[in-house]
């Protein structure tokens, strides 16, 4: 009895032992992983005001592009308990979008985090913000959708100079498309078109109906169908009924007694960048411009 009692004590200390081992063990694991994660995370967040430093440098023209390219490499450029090594540039050709890519390193002890991050990034104009901008109500019934912001009633009044940096009497002279009064579904609209109604409205009544670029129509609109890609200005009354699609942004200046623009039906006006940066990379606009970031890529 004895013998089997030393016996099961011994068994119960080495078990006792092994527990133990292995919960120093786990404690030790634990504030390293924990200390990774936290690393990885400060990591990120100065990758992120790499890019921001980025965006800024692109803004105020002092990135100097050679063949779409352009790297920017620092030494001791110390941000957030780390440092920025460097910023690389890759423009399209169309010089209208950006992919920025921040490489950056991170202390952690005696352990070094390098991470990257990149974003791509589009010229918009510095005043185009909502999907949809107008001088009087907006209204949106039905199962109509807003995808973006709705300014209404809009404080200045909208300015097509202020906003595009050309007169609407410029942009009506170098129009690819003038028409006066059209039909119903008036095409081809696209690139530039600008379209004077004096009596009635311009109407799109048919799905098929497909417009992009610049839209200027100096009157009412009427739409129930179609499809629109870019930037969409109406001087008078505006009526969407049905399920017309617009990617871009959209403006309504009311009319001469700001009439209450109505969105109803189906329709989805979604404000979009490259839709808007799509057209103004065709053109010479003295725009007030800005970067807008797209989407961003970890790495």
């Amino acid at each position: 009895m004895g013998k089997l009692l030393i016996i099961v004590i011994l068994i119960v200390a080495a078990l006792v032992t092994i527990i133990s081992l292995s919960l120093r063990e786990n404690r030790q694991e634990v504030p390293d992983e924990t200390s990774h994660s936290l690393a990885n995370i400060q990591a990120k967040s100065l990758s992120n005001e790499a890019l921001n430093y980025g965006v800024k440098k692109l803004s105020d023209g002092s990135v100097n592009f050679s063949n779409n390219q352009a790297t920017l490499t620092f030494n001791n450029f110390n941000v957030l308990d780390g440092a920025i090594d460097s910023i690389q540039f890759n423009r399209n050709n169309a010089g209208d979008s950006t992919m920025i890519t921040a490489f950056v390193c991170y202390q952690n002890g005696d352990k070094t985090v390098h991470k990257s991050t990149s974003a791509l990034v589009s010229m918009i104009p510095a005043n185009v913000k909502s999907a949809v901008a107008a001088n009087g109500e907006v209204i949106v019934k039905g199962n109509a959708s807003v995808v973006g912001t709705i300014t209404e009633n809009s404080d200045p009044p909208l300015d097509f100079e202020n906003i595009f940096g050309v007169s609407k009497a410029y942009v009506e002279s170098i129009a690819d498309y003038t028409y006066t009064n059209p039909p119903n579904n008036q095409s081809p609209c696209q690139n530039i078109t600008w379209c004077n109604i004096t009596s009635g409205s311009f109407k799109v009544t048919t799905t098929a109906w497909y417009g992009s670029g610049l839209l200027v129509i100096d009157g009412d609109a009427d739409f129930s169908g179609g499809t629109f890609y870019g930037i969409l200005w109406i001087t008078g009354e505006l009526r969407i009924t049905g399920n017309l699609q617009v990617e871009g942004a959209l403006f309504v200046e009311g009319g001469t007694e700001i009439a209450a623009t109505v969105i109803s039906g189906s329709p989805v006006i979604s404000f979009s960048v490259p839709a808007i940066a799509d057209f103004l990379g065709t053109t010479t606009f003295p725009t007030e411009i800005e970067y807008s970031v797209l989407s961003i890529f970890d790495e």
